[in-house]
């Protein structure tokens, strides 16, 4: 009898960047109960510095923080990472704000507080489902594959 072995899955990476604490705890330890690797940022300039570093399946972002702005800092990590899936966070939406969100490269947009936590769990997953098929698809670097070639 023959059984195949499936590759295990590379454990899930998460990065989290909000100004408030409280938020960061919950999202840690949530996502950790659901099998996620999380890493939380209330600096957002060493957020950057470690995405500089690593990559991840899926970023938080909140919109709305006093050191950097959240829209700004995700067109510039969309131009180191391009395949980095960017969720945003906030508190006060406004339509405004999700228009430049998704226009600057925001996979999605959640609310918080987040209410529903199995709308929350399905959109890290399909945002993290995207990244896994790329690599499967046999890019090793989608951010590599994704970046504009220099003029």
């Amino acid at each position: 009898m023959h059984k195949e072995t499936e590759e295990p899955r590379r454990r899930r990476r998460v990065l989290a960047v909000d100004d408030e604490e409280e938020i960061l705890v919950a999202i840690d330890m949530f996502l950790r109960l659901h099998g996620y690797q999380v890493d939380t940022y209330s600096d957002p300039r060493k957020a950057l510095a470690r995405i500089r570093q690593e990559s991840y399946h899926v970023i938080l972002l909140d919109v709305n923080m006093p050191a950097i702005d959240g829209i700004s800092l995700l067109r510039t990590i969309k131009a180191l990472r391009p395949g980095a899936q960017v969720v945003m966070m906030t508190a006060y939406s406004t339509l405004e704000k999700v228009r430049a969100s998704m226009e600057a490269g925001a996979a999605d947009y959640l609310i918080k507080p987040f209410v529903d936590l199995q709308e929350t769990l399905n959109i890290l997953n399909l945002s993290c489902e995207r990244v896994e098929r790329w690599e499967k698809a046999g890019s090793s670097s989608i951010d590599a594959m994704l970046a504009l070639p220099d003029k």
